[in-house]
């Protein structure tokens, strides 16, 4: 097992394998240190009933242009989301179907909703895309959640719900943590609420066939041997020659280190010196969104005979 190498990388997730992939096609030498026995990170290949699924991340959107390449590099091929058919939604205790991106509600609700789009587009057209901080209304934004703006802002429960449904259904977190500020950046870095909720043209439009992780797994294919798995990174030290990233299976050399973990598990490892302030805040202060995916098999579709899609969401606490 090689232990030096000119860039060590953090995570054998889709991050730390392509950014391991490119460096090694422009010649230089890499290793990859996973912490667990699998590559993927938030990928993972499971089966149901026989058929491969993904327990992970599954989707392609029209805008993932980068994601899209590298699975037609990797003749890894898409295809669309079923949509035909209505959409279920439950709001505020009351159940709706409906064929519109709109969801039914009750007439004021709607009013609220349309102007809840108005303002949230207006405020997202604000923000300098790769900049957020230099909104005009920056920092006034940042210091507050979006649930604190939705409660200034929408009176009726159904907007409310809506709203809230939003960031639970993109990002699995709820409205209280995180900052209004992120969530216009979010907004606009992924083509307004529009993209976000529909499927074809949206964040939902595409699957792959034969399951997303693979993507992954034959990134970690192609870099072979560079990759060292059950390598959990307890320490990475920074001095003049380089870096030294201690692991359970023991210290990796190089010149440089490229850490593509989400700032939570990036915050258990030691770093000598210590992270600026402001990173080592921001990893004690953004949590992961927390969900959980079920995946279940039927013989057939059977709710497509009574003319629905299949996609349905719920604002109500289940538990």
């Amino acid at each position: 097992m090689e232990r030096t190498a000119e860039v060590i990388v953090v995570g054998a997730g889709m991050a730390g394998l392509k950014a391991a992939r490119e460096l090694s096609d422009l010649g230089c030498g890499v290793i990859v240190l996973e912490a667990d026995g699998r590559v993927g990170g938030r990928l993972k290949r499971s089966e149901v009933a026989g058929a491969v699924a993904d327990v992970g991340g599954q989707w392609a959107g029209a805008r993932h242009h980068a994601l899209l390449a590298e699975a037609r590099r990797l003749g890894i091929a898409t295809y669309p989301q079923y949509e035909t058919g209505k959409v279920m939604l439950q709001l505020a205790g009351k159940l709706t179907v409906s064929r519109s991106d709109v969801p039914a509600m009750p007439p004021l609700a709607l009013l609220e909703l349309a102007r809840l789009q108005h303002l949230w587009r207006r405020d997202m057209l604000t923000v300098p895309a790769g900049a957020p901080w230099t909104a005009p209304r920056a920092r006034e934004w940042d210091a507050m959640t979006l649930e604190s703006w939705i409660v200034r802002h929408l009176k009726t429960a159904s907007a409310r719900a809506f709203a809230r449904l939003v960031s639970r259904g993109t990002w699995a977190a709820e409205a209280g943590q995180i900052s209004y500020l992120w969530f216009l950046d979010a907004l606009r870095s992924n083509g307004g609420l529009e993209h976000l909720m529909e499927v074809k043209g949206g964040m939902l439009q595409d699957k792959f066939v034969g399951g997303m992780h693979q993507i992954t797994a034959r990134l970690a294919e192609e870099l072979g041997e560079a990759v060292v798995l059950n390598a959990p990174v307890r320490r990475i030290v920074q001095d003049a020659d380089g870096v030294t990233v201690t692991t359970d299976k023991g210290d990796f050399t190089g010149r440089f280190a490229i850490v593509a973990l989400p700032p939570g598990p990036a915050q258990r490892i030691q770093f000598e010196p210590h992270l600026p302030a402001e990173r080592d805040g921001l990893q004690q202060r953004m949590p992961m969104g927390a969900i959980i995916k079920i995946a279940v098999a039927y013989g057939e579709p059977f709710w497509r005979a009574a003319g629905l899609s299949g996609q349905a969401a719920t604002a109500e606490e289940l538990l």
